[in-house]
């Protein structure tokens, strides 16, 4: 594997970790009536690749799951990730059989 997608992959895998701590630390915190953890700073980790992670999250710590606005924006976030990696793949492709 190539170096770029080697720090491509520890990159996707670290932001999935964050997201997944950040979205268990919100709802601790919710739970306990304390400071949280602000969306946009969420939103940030799932748009910088953590939307897998923030969405198991979400799922497994039953967090943030009826509130539509948070939904949306975490749907939105879905799609560009998706984005991201059929962008990414394509780039790769094209690379790949230019060599």
């Amino acid at each position: 594997m190539p170096p770029l997608w080697t720090f491509a992959v520890v990159w996707l895998l670290l932001m999935n970790f964050i997201a997944f701590v950040a979205i268990w630390r919100d709802k601790r915190r919710a739970e306990k009536g304390q400071w949280r953890i602000r969306e946009r700073t969420l939103f940030t980790f799932g748009a910088l690749g953590g939307i897998w992670g923030m969405m198991f999250g979400m799922r497994q710590f039953r967090h943030k799951t009826k509130k539509l606005s948070f939904l949306l924006v975490t749907g939105l976030l879905f799609l560009l990730n998706l984005g991201y990696y059929f962008g990414t793949y394509k780039l790769w492709e094209s690379l790949s059989t230019n060599s």
